[in-house]
C-alpha cells in the first residue's frame, strides 16, 4: 500500500487505485501519514477546531476519527488514550529519502504535482499547515530539479535538461540563473528559435513586473545564440555548485577538549601520551598545545623499518642539526647525508648501538623543546627503545598519540615501563557528547548555538567522533545536501524532516571517504591511489612514474585533491583518509601499485622500505634480495638487533637452497657479534649437516672457534680447528680465501706455537698489503702486533699497533683506534715509558664508549699506577665502577679502590670489597676472578675472605698467567682451615 500525495491524492492498494476525497476524515489520516510518528489528540483537534472550545474540538475530533476508521485501508491506524499514529508508506516519505541520498533524478520523478493537488477542506489549522508544506516541497523540488538538470547537461543530454528547466521556469518564471541554463541547453539541443522566444518572453515579464533589465551575462549568452556561434557550457558547471566551507575544511576551534588541554599544559611528567579511537582528535589536541615544529609520525606498514620516524624527521632538518662532534659519524651510520664520506663499517655492535642512541639524543636535546611522535601504535621497536632512552635522560619532554584499540606488544611493554618509572601522564579522549557536537556545529557555521535536531542526528551518525563528523559534513556539502548561502547553512530537509533520518551517509569512515573521492576526476583518483600506497613524501615526479600520467597532469590532480582537503603538500590531511582509500583499493590494484612503488624506489629508497613494498605486492622473489641488502646495511651501521630481525624474515621466505644456508650463516655471524653465543652455536649446529660447500663449512668452523674462544672453551676450539685444517688440505691454493688461510694460524696461536702463528699471519698480511688503506689490513696489523707482544717483541708490537692506528684514524674507524690504542699503551708500559701512551689513551676515551674502551681505561689505570699517579687511578676506577657494562672491569675497579683507600678508612675498604664480591658472581673470566679474589683475600674481613676463596676455587689455573698461578698457590697454602 502506497499513499500518493505528490500527485492527484490517492492510495495504491495492490493494483487498485483509490482517490482521496477532500474530507476532514481523509485530511486527518493524510496529516498522520505525513508525520509518521505519534501525534497528540490536542494537536489534531487544533487542526480541525475552527475556534471551538477545547471540549467541542475534542468531540469534533472523535466524530472525524470515527468516520476515518471506516476506510478499508485504515488498518495501520494506532490509537491510544491521548495520541494517534498512522505509519504507512507514502511518496512524501520516498521523496524525503531521495533528497537525503542526493538522488535528484528520483526526487524529480516523485514530484508529479504539488503536494495534495486539488485537496481542500474548511479547517484553518489544516489549511495553514497544507500551505506551508506545499511551499516547502515546491522549493525542495525546484532545487532537486535544478541539480538533476545540471547532471543531465554534464551527460550531454541537452534536450532532457531543457525540458526539465522549462518545468522549473513554469513555477519560477523570473529566476534568471535558471533561464540562462535553459537558453544554453535549448540552444545546444538544436532549439535556437525556441531559446530566443523564451528570452523575449522573460525580458518582457521582467520589465513589466520588476522594471528590470536582464543581466549582462544573459545578454551576452543571447548574443552568442543569435549569431549561432559555438557555445562553451561553462556556466552549467558552476551554477548551483555547492562548495565545502573553509571552516569545515580547516576547523578554527578545538571543541570539547578544554580539560585535556589544561592537563597537558600544566603537566610535569616527562612523557605525555594521548590515546583514543581513530579520529578522536588526538593529533589536533597536541597541535593546539604544541604546534607542529618538532613533529614525528609513524606509518602503518613501516613497523619493521628501524628508526623510520626519526630518520624522516632528521632528514628534513639536516641544515639545522646541531654540531655533534665525535658523534657525527655515529649519526651518519643511520643518516649518511650527515657526513659526505662516513665509515659505515663497525666491528663493535654493542658500543655502536649505544653511541647511535647518544647521537640521536643530542640531536633532540640541542633544543629543550618537546617533541611529538604521532601514531605510536605503528612505531618500530628501535624507535620505542630510543624514546625510552631519551625519556630517562629527562632533558626533553615527549608527547605522543596512539590508537587505544591498536596497541601492539612492543608499545604496550614500553608504556608499562614508562608508567612503572613514574614518568608517564596518560590522557584518553572520549567521544564528543551531543552538546559538544552542537558546539562544534555552532563554531563551524558561525552561530551562537548549533541546530539541535541536526546536531542530534550528526552525533548519532558519527558516534561523537570529531573526524567522522567533519568528514560527514564534507560529504553532505559535496553531495549538495548542505549549502552555505550568505553565511547560513541550509538543507533541503530542514523543513521536510523531523529528525534528518532520511539523510543517508555511509556508516564507515572508509565508505564516506570513498564517496568523497568518487567525485574527483579520474587523474586525481589515480594519483591519490598511488599516494596512499606510498604513504607520504609523494611528489608529481614520483607519482607520474607510477600512474602512467605526465608530471603536469599529476600536478593538476594533486591540486584538485588538495582543494578537496584530502592532502596537504606531500602527505594526507589525516591518516584515516589514507587508510580509507587504501582499504577501498581492490587487492589486485593494490599489489600492482606496491610493485610500481617498489620499482620506483629501487635505487633511491631505503632497502627495507622497498622490501616492504615488494612483500605487499606479493613478490617474495624481489623482496628477498632487498631484505638481505637491508640486513647488510643495518649490520654495517651497527644496528645488529635490526639486522637479526630482517634476516629472520628473509630466511622464512626462502626455499631450502644455498642462498638460505648462506643467509643463515650471516645470521649466526651477527648473533655472535652481539655476544649471543648460545643462539649462534645452535644455528651453526643446524646449518653444518646441510653445508656441503667447503668454504661455507670453513666459515662455520671459524665462527665456532670464535664462539668457543670467547667462552673459554679452548679444547673445543682446538678440536674444531683441527677439523678445519683437515678440510683446507682438500682445497687448491686458488680456492683458499682469507677465512681459510688463517685457520692454521688460529690453531697455532691457541696451541701456544706463537712463532708458527706469526709466520702464517705475516703471510696473510702480505696478501692484504695491496689494499693497505683498508680496515681489513688495519685489523691484520693489530693481530700480528698482539703476537709480537706475546713473544716479548714490544718494539715490533708498538710499530704494528701504531701503523694500524694511523690507518684506522685516516678511515675514521674509531672502534679500531680505541682497540689499537690499548696495544700502544701496553707496549709503552712494557718498554718502560708509560707516560708516552697516556695522552693517546685519554684522547681515545674522549671519543665516547666502545667495546675496548674499558680495556683501554684499565690499561690507563695500570700506567698511572706505575707512575704513582693515584688520583688518576682513583678517578678512572670510580668511572669504571659506575659506568662499565662489563662486570669484570666493575669488579676490578672496586677491588682496586679498596687498595687505594688509606688503611684508616676501613669502612670504605670493606664496602668496596663487598661491591667487588657481589659483582664477581657475574664474572667468568678466570684471570679476572683470580685477580679480584686474591685482592679480597688480602684486604677483606674473614667473611669476605671465605666468599673470595669460593670464587677462587672455580679458577682454572691453566687459563691464567704464571704470576697469578704462583699467587693462587700461596693463597691456598696460607688459607686457615675451616
Amino acid at each position: 500500500m502506497l499513499f500518493r500525495f505528490l500527485d492527484n491524492p490517492h492510495v495504491e492498494v495492490d493494483s487498485r487505485r483509490e482517490m482521496l476525497a477532500s474530507t476532514k476524515s481523509v485530511a486527518l489520516l493524510v496529516y498522520l501519514a505525513c508525520q509518521q510518528t505519534w501525534v497528540t489528540r490536542d494537536t489534531l483537534s487544533a487542526l480541525f477546531s475552527d475556534d471551538n472550545t477545547d471540549s467541542d474540538a475534542l468531540r469534533q475530533l472523535r466524530v472525524i476519527l470515527s468516520r476515518a476508521r471506516k476506510f478499508g485501508w485504515v488498518g495501520a491506524l494506532e490509537l491510544e488514550d491521548n495520541r494517534l499514529r498512522f505509519k504507512v508508506q507514502t511518496d512524501l516519505q520516498l521523496f524525503r529519502q531521495a533528497i537525503g541520498t542526493a538522488d535528484w533524478q528520483r526526487a524529480t520523478e516523485l514530484y508529479r504535482s504539488e503536494f495534495l493537488s486539488g485537496f481542500q477542506i474548511r479547517a484553518s489549522g489544516f489549511e495553514a499547515w497544507l500551505e506551508v508544506e506545499r511551499e516547502t516541497l515546491r522549493q525542495a523540488w525546484l532545487e532537486a530539479a535544478l541539480l538533476h538538470s545540471r547532471t543531465l547537461a554534464a551527460q550531454n543530454d541537452h534536450l532532457a535538461a531543457s525540458h526539465l528547466l522549462q518545468n522549473i521556469l513554469a513555477l519560477d518564471a523570473l529566476s534568471e540563473d535558471v533561464l540562462a541554463l535553459y537558453l544554453e541547453q535549448q540552444y545546444l539541443a538544436g532549439g535556437r528559435s525556441e531559446a530566443l522566444k523564451a528570452f523575449e518572453r522573460f525580458r518582457d515579464q521582467l520589465q513589466n513586473e520588476l522594471a528590470l533589465e536582464p543581466l549582462e551575462s544573459t545578454l551576452k549568452l543571447v548574443q552568442v545564440i543569435r549569431q549561432a556561434a559555438p557555445l562553451e557550457t561553462t556556466s552549467i558547471a558552476s551554477v548551483g555548485r555547492s562548495s565545502v566551507p573553509l571552516t569545515v575544511l580547516r576547523p578554527p576551534q578545538l571543541i570539547g577538549r578544554d580539560t585535556e588541554r589544561t592537563t597537558l599544559e600544566t603537566a610535569s611528567q616527562t612523557v605525555m601520551l594521548v590515546s583514543g579511537e581513530p579520529g578522536s582528535g588526538k593529533t589536533r589536541l597536541l597541535e593546539e598545545v604544541l604546534g607542529r615544529r618538532r613533529w614525528l609520525a609513524c606509518f602503518e606498514g613501516l613497523e619493521n623499518v628501524p628508526y623510520q620516524p626519526l630518520i624522516v624527521f632528521l632528514r628534513s632538518q639536516l641544515s639545522t642539526l646541531p654540531d655533534l662532534g665525535v658523534y657525527s659519524e655515529d649519526l651518519a651510520r643511520l643518516i649518511p647525508e650527515v657526513l659526505p664520506n662516513p665509515s659505515l663499517r663497525t666491528d663493535d655492535p654493542i658500543s655502536a648501538k649505544a653511541r647511535l642512541l647518544e647521537a640521536l639524543a643530542r640531536c633532540f636535546e640541542a633544543e629543550a623543546k618537546p617533541i611529538v611522535i604521532d601514531d605510536l601504535q605503528w612505531a618500530d621497536a628501535s624507535s620505542l627503545e630510543f624514546l625510552s632512552f631519551l625519556a630517562l635522560r629527562g632533558v626533553v619532554n615527549i608527547f605522543g598519540t596512539y590508537r587505544s584499540s591498536e596497541i601492539n606488544p612492543a608499545l604496550g611493554k614500553t608504556i608499562a615501563a614508562w608508567r612503572s618509572n613514574g614518568m608517564l601522564l596518560e590522557v584518553k579522549l572520549e567521544p564528543l557528547t551531543m552538546n559538544e557536537i552542537n558546539s562544534l556545529l555552532a563554531s563551524l557555521s558561525g552561530l551562537e548555538a548549533g541546530p539541535q535536531r541536526f546536531s542530534s542526528w550528526l552525533s548519532k551518525q558519527s558516534g561523537g567522533n570529531p573526524f567522522f563528523a567533519l568528514e560527514t559534513l564534507k560529504a553532505l556539502f559535496e553531495t549538495e545536501m548542505l549549502h552555505e548561502k550568505d553565511g547560513t547553512w541550509t538543507s533541503q530537509l530542514d523543513d521536510l524532516s523531523l529528525d534528518y533520518n532520511e539523510l543517508r551517509v555511509p556508516s564507515r569512515v572508509a565508505a564516506v571517504i570513498e564517496q568523497r573521492v568518487s567525485r574527483l576526476s579520474e587523474p586525481a583518483k589515480r594519483a591519490l591511489q598511488a599516494a596512499c600506497v606510498m604513504r607520504q613524501g609523494f611528489t608529481p615526479k614520483t607519482l607520474a612514474g607510477i600512474v602512467g600520467l605526465s608530471e603536469f597532469a599529476v600536478l593538476d590532480a594533486l591540486e584538485e585533491a588538495q582543494n578537496s582537503s584530502l592532502i596537504a603538500g606531500d602527505h594526507f590531511v589525516h591518516d584515516l583518509i589514507r587508510q580509507g582509500m587504501y582499504q577501498n583499493l581492490p587487492e589486485a590494484r593494490r599489489k600492482v601499485l606496491h610493485g610500481n612503488v617498489a620499482q620506483m624506489l629501487e635505487h633511491v629508497g631505503e632497502p627495507m622500505v622497498v622490501a616492504e613494498h615488494w612483500l605487499s605486492a606479493g613478490d617474495t622473489s624481489q623482496a628477498i634480495p632487498k631484505l638481505r641488502q637491508a640486513a647488510d646495511l643495518y649490520q654495517q651501521r651497527g644496528l645488529h638487533s635490526e639486522a637479526i630481525k630482517v634476516l629472520h624474515s628473509a630466511i622464512e621466505l626462502m626455499p631450502h637452497d644455498t642462498l638460505k644456508l648462506e643467509t643463515q650463516v650471516r645470521l649466526a655471524t651477527v648473533l655472535y657479534e652481539v655476544d649471543r653465543f648460545e643462539d649462534a652455536q645452535k644455528l651453526v649446529n643446524l646449518i653444518l649437516p646441510n653445508a656441503q660447500n667447503p668454504l661455507l663449512r670453513l666459515k662455520l668452523f671459524n665462527l665456532q672457534v670464535d664462539i668457543f674462544t670467547r667462552e673459554d672453551r679452548i679444547p673445543e676450539a682446538l678440536a674444531t680447528l683441527q677439523e678445519a685444517v683437515s678440510l683446507t688440505s682438500t682445497l687448491s691454493p686458488n680456492e683458499l680465501d682469507q677465512n681459510a688461510r688463517t685457520i692454521k694460524g688460529k690453531l697455532a696461536f691457541l696451541e701456544g706455537n706463537l712463532e708458527h702463528a706469526l709466520e702464517i699471519y705475516e703471510t696473510e698480511l702480505e696478501h692484504l698489503r695491496h689494499n693497505s688503506r683498508s680496515l681489513e689490513f688495519a685489523d691484520a696489523l693489530s693481530d700480528v702486533g698482539t703476537i709480537y707482544e706475546r713473544l716479548g717483541d714490544f718494539e715490533g708490537s708498538l710499530r704494528l699497533y701504531q701503523e694500524s692506528f694511523d690507518i684506522a684514524k685516516a678511515l675514521g674507524a674509531r672502534h679500531i683506534q680505541v682497540g689499537t690504542a690499548c696495544g700502544i699503551l701496553m707496549a709503552h708500559m712494557n718498554l718502560g715509558h708509560s707516560e708516552n701512551g697516556i695522552q693517546l689513551g685519554e684522547e681515545m676515551l674522549s671519543l665516547g664508549w666502545y667495546r675496548d674502551s674499558d680495556t683501554l681505561r684499565n690499561n690507563l689505570v695500570a700506567a698511572h699506577n706505575f707512575l704513582g699517579q693515584h688520583d688518576e687511578v682513583m678517578r678512572h676506577s670510580e668511572i669504571m665502577a659506575r659506568e662499565s657494562p662489563d662486570p669484570r672491569f666493575r669488579a676490578a675497579a672496586w677491588s682496586r679502590m679498596a687498595r687505594i683507600y688509606p688503611a684508616s678508612e676501613r669502612t670504605k675498604i670493606e664496602n668496596a670489597l663487598e661491591h667487588a664480591l657481589e659483582i664477581l658472581e657475574l664474572v667468568f673470566d678466570h684471570a679476572a676472578v683470580a685477580s679480584v679474589g686474591l685482592n679480597v683475600v688480602s684486604l677483606g674481613t674473614e667473611t669476605q675472605r671465605t666468599r673470595a676463596f669460593q670464587h677462587l676455587e672455580r679458577v682454572n689455573t691453566q687459563m691464567v698467567s704464571q704470576n697469578l698461578q704462583e699467587r693462587l698457590g700461596q693463597a691456598f697454602a696460607s688459607r686457615t682451615p675451616t
